[in-house]
């Protein structure tokens, strides 16, 4: 099994603000400080493989309790959502620069899927859907609809709903 790298989640700054033109479809989430993380199946070794940013997690390198928490999840019922092809996405919440409420930390908040065979990453209503099939933690959203404008965006930038 080879590891997917994350896709580089950019901040709004000058270089990526051409991005987007009046109209686009767009979902504005929640920026959660904690660690990158994923899951998927293996069809191989009939397991629940968990990776971190950089590389895939065991009991030696477990990325502070995300490797453990990923084995408590019902194999069979990740196995028949993801599949062999989609991986998960999440920020596992453990402390970091930013301090949250106890209850918040060791919680994974999930964001995105990549399906490996189309190398696409899927469009956020799937991502919802899969989420939720799998009864996890979907990434809270400030706003999902058309672009309108960057002071639109930034309106958003400290609003949080983790807390």
């Amino acid at each position: 099994m080879t590891h997917k790298k994350f896709m580089d989640i950019e901040r709004i700054k000058e270089s990526n603000t051409s991005g987007f033109n009046k109209g686009d479809h767009i979902v504005i989430q929640c920026k959660i400080d904690g660690a990158n993380a994923a899951i998927r199946y293996d069809s191989e070794t009939d397991t629940i493989v968990a990776q971190s940013r950089k590389q895939l997690l065991n009991l030696g390198n477990n990325l502070r309790g995300f490797y453990e928490w990923s084995q408590t999840l019902d194999k069979e019922l990740v196995k028949s959502i993801l599949g062999n092809k989609l991986i998960a996405f999440c920020e596992w919440a453990v402390p970091h620069s930013v301090v949250y409420p106890s209850n918040v930390y060791n919680h994974a908040y999930f964001y995105d899927v990549y399906n490996t065979e189309t190398e696409q990453y899927l469009p956020q209503n799937e991502v919802k859907e899969i989420v939720s099939k799998l009864n996890l933690t979907y990434i809270p959203v400030h706003y999902d609809g058309e672009f309108i404008s960057w002071e639109h965006c930034k309106s958003f930038m400290n609003d949080s709903d983790i807390a």
